[in-house]
């Protein structure tokens, strides 16, 4: 079978703009990254990883409370058990056991699961 030019970029053309749609069916198994702490509102709202070790002894200030999680501020998307969005802190991802200086303690949450 001979294909000419025209056919060939027709066939590329349509290949190229099937790709979103075959990832969107097959489902994005590639995760973002944890947010980058020394960068952005990351730095500047003081987000760690995890509250319970990283802000022992008072190190994140009087604000911060054992109970305090991304998990249940209001700011917090769960994407799996152990990872979520946060809408103040981007690009990546926040640890659900991690906490920053804006939390705001989700009103339907009562804890983390």
């Amino acid at each position: 079978m001979k294909t000419n030019r025209r056919g060939f970029l027709k066939g590329a053309l349509l290949t190229l703009a099937s790709i979103p749609v075959i990832e969107s069916l097959l489902g994005n198994k590639a995760e973002a990254a944890e947010v980058d702490k020394t960068k952005g509102m990351a730095k500047t709202l003081g987000y760690v990883s995890n509250g319970a070790t990283e802000c022992a002894g008072g190190k994140c200030g009087p604000k911060y409370k054992a109970e305090a999680q991304c998990c249940s501020c209001s700011f917090y998307t769960k994407v799996d058990g152990t990872w979520g969005n946060c809408s103040l802190v981007k690009p990546g991802n926040v640890a659900a056991t991690g906490w920053c200086k804006n939390y705001a303690k989700k009103a339907s949450v009562t804890k983390c699961s």
